[in-house]
């Protein structure tokens, strides 16, 4: 059994210590790539917490790419919505697949979160950089998902400090 006490005080403030192992998911949505890392730490091991970030597992049409960072591109071709590395290469071949920012491929997005731009000419579900970037997060979320099936206890993402209160 661990040594450690139940619950921390100092002045006002009570901490009450997890009874159950903690897995702490952390997302780093970039304007040009991302990441996703977990914390895990169990009171009752004697090991200390071990934090990692998570390799990704991006589908292309040549086959899946591995990698912790993930390119923060989104494309819609074929059916299927690919982000990261598949989306990244099919922006390559954009004129000759019909590909137009913003309205079936989108990459640099993320700093127009919060302002009033719309992209009116993509699908519904994808006409805001806020909408673009939810689904890079949940691409991310979902790996992490599928590299442990142990629930996150909590999921931060990183908010950039140049952020504008709208924005956040």
């Amino acid at each position: 059994m661990n040594s450690l006490p139940l619950v921390l005080r100092h002045e006002r403030v009570e901490l009450r210590l997890p009874s159950k192992p903690l897995r702490v998911l952390g997302i780093d949505l970039g304007t040009t790539n991302s990441t996703v890392a977990e914390i895990f730490w169990d009171l009752e091991a004697s090991s200390p917490p071990l934090a990692r970030c998570i390799e990704v597992e991006q589908p292309t049409s040549e086959g899946t790419y591995i990698h912790v960072l993930v390119l923060s591109v989104v494309a819609i071709h074929g059916g299927q919505v690919l982000v990261g590395e598949g989306a990244k290469r099919l922006r390559a071949r954009g004129s000759e697949l019909g590909l137009t920012q913003n309205t079936n491929i989108f990459y640099e997005c993320k700093n127009d979160i919060g302002i009033r731009k719309t992209y009116h000419r993509a699908p519904v579900g994808f006409r805001s950089a806020a909408e673009i970037s939810s689904q890079v997060i949940k691409f991310l979320y979902d790996a992490a998902l599928a590299d442990d099936a142990t629930s996150p206890t909590r999921t931060v993402i990183t908010v950039p400090a140049s952020f504008q209160a709208p924005q956040r």
